[in-house]
């Protein structure tokens, strides 16, 4: 048996708080797939993890006597980026990734912001360099971006 993950937080319907709470639910049905063999038994353990309206929302997949309606857990979980999921992450990732607001950021915050709002937004490595180039201060940008990679450590 693997080593257990340990639990997602109960998800109560925030949508701020979704993407969260769907990638540790993600990770954990990964992590511990011996532990959730079935898409029912995934589908009942995120269901599980619902409380208050994110739970009514998903009710009409579970019958009176307890039975899962769903499926299968890839529809379940198209269902619950539906309900909570944000359909336009993508084209706000790039537009705060082009944000210069970016700039006034500690360079360790604003890289780490970076990659995730560039691996959100699909952008290609032409234009990410570009706009990193843009958020970053003239000075680093001098330092990191305009320098050949060296071929050995």
């Amino acid at each position: 048996m693997s080593d257990k993950i340990p639990d997602p937080p109960k998800f109560r319907g925030n949508k701020d708080k979704f993407r969260t709470f769907y990638a540790q639910l993600i990770l954990k049905l990964n992590g511990n797939t011996d532990r959730f063999p079935t898409d029912e038994s995934k589908i009942a353990y995120a269901i599980a993890l619902l409380e208050g309206t994110a739970m009514k929302a998903m009710l009409p997949y579970i019958t009176i006597d307890g039975r899962i309606t769903c499926e299968s857990y890839a529809k379940f979980a198209e269902e619950l980026n539906r309900q909570w999921g944000n359909p336009y992450a993508k084209q706000e990732a790039a537009h705060k990734i082009t944000v210069s607001q970016m700039r006034k950021r500690p360079l360790n915050d604003l890289l780490t912001e970076f990659q995730r709002l560039a691996t959100e937004a699909v952008i290609g490595d032409d234009v990410l360099v570009a706009t990193l180039d843009n958020a970053l201060s003239p000075e680093f940008a001098a330092l990191i971006l305009h320098r050949d990679i060296p071929n050995t450590w």
